[in-house]
């Protein structure tokens, strides 16, 4: 786990949610959207499940802010790949689609057919974006594509 920069973990929490507010509060203003991702615990100190992320959200209490999530991150810190996404539902605000080991899909261990179901069981609609960490952003794109139309995943 990385070291906190605040290691008074309530106050950093604190910290978080009154900054959050004044963007959440500019993004009201602006009919702006913003969403909040969980991170796995070996990428930061805060904010690492969708509970937590849930939990702030629902602290903050506006409709301008919104779980998003990510199966990096899914994969590390939850039990299942398919249930946060079935939790957080209709206020899903955004979804990464990455494999578990961050390189081209099919190189690691998700199952992109049950995040897809889970994607449509809950009517999201919304922006699906992709990540491959280990190649050029326009090589990685070219990979990301391949196999999704291969996989019958992208029209």
């Amino acid at each position: 786990m990385i070291q906190a920069t605040e290691p008074d973990h309530e106050l950093a929490e604190k910290r978080i949610e009154e900054c959050l507010r004044g963007v959440v509060e500019a993004a009201e203003q602006h009919g702006a959207t913003l969403v909040l991702e969980p991170v796995n615990h070996l990428q930061a100190s805060f904010n690492n499940s969708l509970s937590q992320v849930m939990a702030l959200v629902e602290r903050i209490g506006s409709p301008q802010l919104k779980p998003m999530l990510d199966t990096f991150h899914i994969n590390i810190e939850e039990k299942s790949m398919t249930e946060p996404i079935h939790r957080v539902g209709p206020n899903l605000g955004h979804f990464h689609l990455c494999e578990t080991n961050g390189a081209a899909p099919g190189s690691g261990h998700l199952d992109y057919h049950c995040v897809f179901d889970a994607l449509k069981a809950i009517e999201y609609t919304g922006w699906v974006s992709v990540k491959n960490y280990r190649q050029p952003w326009n090589i990685g794109a070219e990979v990301v594509i391949q196999y999704l139309r291969e996989n019958s995943l992208y029209a």
